[in-house]
């Protein structure tokens, strides 16, 4: 059975319309639950993931994250003691569970090159002792772990079992030392599930998933319902007085073309930030485009951050209506990826919303572009061409996850018995093949062959040939066919 999988781009995408929760890969399975991106309840910000589950025999219901672990440092190095884990709150669930069918559970597994290096997963139960929580419960590893060989990618689970029910909140995932002080571990992406496809934010403590925040300085960037200039939401970022870091809102790698000009263009609304310190005192009071550029096209691929421009906006006023800000850049000719950043300094004071970011190679402007399309001085239509970044602002795709090139993820689990899923994604409307072949490379089924719109799909192979006969253990082959473009990955059955 093939199925479209939904994600919460919890990048950036944001709100603005412009990130799975937790990453640029975050799905979910229904089966008999109800599951949100949540505001009834949060930890941190505005957001949690939200699991709803009424009935039994229903099978597993999940949110899960193909890859949490990426961008800026994607190896978890060796013999490393870290505690992994989210908070989790519960209402209503049902209580002492004696199976893992009837429990809430987090799955931490560690892959390098799409094997399990743990040989399972790293299983933590929720608490179920009462029915309703009294708070968010920490929930972590309570036992050494210090993978022997690196990690390059982190697969996590949040799982309602077969018979489990109620309702359950998760937020601020988190990867940590064991020990204060400890070695660094690396980064959760988007752990805090309050950004959507293709941007994520930034702050001190990432992904610590500390047991109390200042959220009166920490968190100062969020959705917001407040105020659109287009759909319903907005990106909101705020400065308050106190904190010592800047704040941000970046969007993931993108692909550019080396020595390529590009617009890049957003709509702001400010109230009460002082517009004679922005505009005429330090960079810290500044806020506008901070442009990236790196040597590497996806932040799966690391960080690979090289240089960067500081693109800062001429407001008018302190305090404005939605007012458009544009500048013009040219992508060194070592580059290969840019980023993003709606950016405020550490000393910016009052808040501003943000909307339909987008950002268009000149080639593709208008003839009659404006002279002042290539300053700050604003006032330019809106009328950008094709876009590399998804707008912000547009309803519907904070659910919706439109992969840039063709892809074929590992299948999972792998090795299997008897049945696996397997992910692709195509970036336009196309017909696709999905083959399984034996080790002879004969043909034993075909999973999907048909047009499919620009998205990313999830299929499962039940261990059975085109005849609805289950073929004996070994190793097999799937290719993706989109166009020209063929991709095959080996999986291996169990028997």
């Amino acid at each position: 059975m093939e199925k479209r999988i939904l994600t919460v781009v919890f990048m950036l995408v944001l709100f603005f319309t412009a990130s799975t929760v937790i990453g640029q890969n975050l799905s979910k399975e229904t089966r008999g639950a109800t599951l949100t991106w949540a505001t009834d309840e949060y930890r941190t910000a505005n957001y949690s993931l939200k699991i709803e589950k009424t009935g039994t025999d229903a099978g597993v219901s999940r949110w899960y994250a193909a890859d949490l672990y990426r961008y800026w440092d994607i190896f978890v190095e060796p013999d490393r003691a870290m505690e992994i884990g989210a908070w989790v709150k519960t209402s209503g669930v049902n209580t002492n569970p004696s199976t893992d069918a009837e429990k809430i559970q987090l799955k931490f597994t560690f892959f390098t090159a799409g094997v399990d290096i743990l040989g399972s997963p790293v299983v933590l139960d929720v608490d179920q002792s009462t029915a309703t929580s009294t708070g968010w419960m920490e929930v972590k590893n309570s036992f050494a772990l210090a993978p022997s060989q690196v990690a390059d990618s982190i697969r996590v689970e949040f799982i309602f079992g077969n018979d489990a029910t109620g309702t359950a909140w998760v937020d601020d995932f988190f990867i940590r030392p064991a020990v204060s002080g400890g070695d660094w571990v690396g980064d959760l992406f988007n752990a805090n599930v309050d950004a959507p496809t293709g941007w994520f934010y930034w702050w001190a403590d990432f992904s610590a998933g500390k047991p109390e925040w200042d959220t009166s300085v920490d968190y100062i960037v969020t959705a917001s319902d407040a105020f659109a200039h287009s759909g319903t939401y907005s990106a909101y970022i705020e400065g308050q007085a106190g904190r010592s870091n800047d704040f941000y809102i970046s969007s993931d790698i993108f692909p550019i073309t080396p020595g390529e000009p590009v617009v890049i263009s957003a709509w702001m609304k400010a109230i009460g930030i002082n517009a004679d310190s922005v505009n005429n005192g330090p960079d810290t009071w500044a806020t506008g485009f901070k442009v990236g550029w790196h040597n590497i096209t996806d932040g799966r691929d690391g960080w690979g951050h090289f240089k960067e421009n500081n693109e800062f906006f001429e407001v008018p006023g302190d305090t404005f209506d939605w007012t458009p800000f544009a500048t013009v850049v040219t992508a060194p000719d070592t580059a290969t990826g840019m980023s993003l950043r709606l950016w405020v300094g550490k000393e910016f004071l009052g808040a501003t919303y943000w909307d339909d970011v987008k950002v268009t190679p000149l080639s593709q402007m208008p003839n009659d572009m404006p002279a002042e399309m290539a300053g700050l001085e604003g006032g330019m239509p809106n009328y950008f061409a094709t876009e590399v970044l998804p707008p912000i602002g547009v309803e519907g795709d904070l659910f919706s996850n439109i992969p840039r090139t063709i892809e074929l993820s590992q299948n999972h689990p792998n090795p299997f018995n008897p049945s696996t899923n397997i992910v692709y994604g195509v970036p336009n409307n196309s017909h696709v093949t999905l083959d399984v072949f034996n080790i002879l490379g004969q043909r034993v089924t075909t999973l999907v062959n048909g047009m499919r719109e620009a998205g990313t799909y999830e299929v499962k192979w039940d261990s059975m040939n085109d005849s609805g006969n289950l073929v004996s253990g070994g190793i097999y082959f799937y290719r993706l066919r989109a166009g020209d473009i063929h991709i095959t990955k080996k999986m291996l059955l169990l028997k």
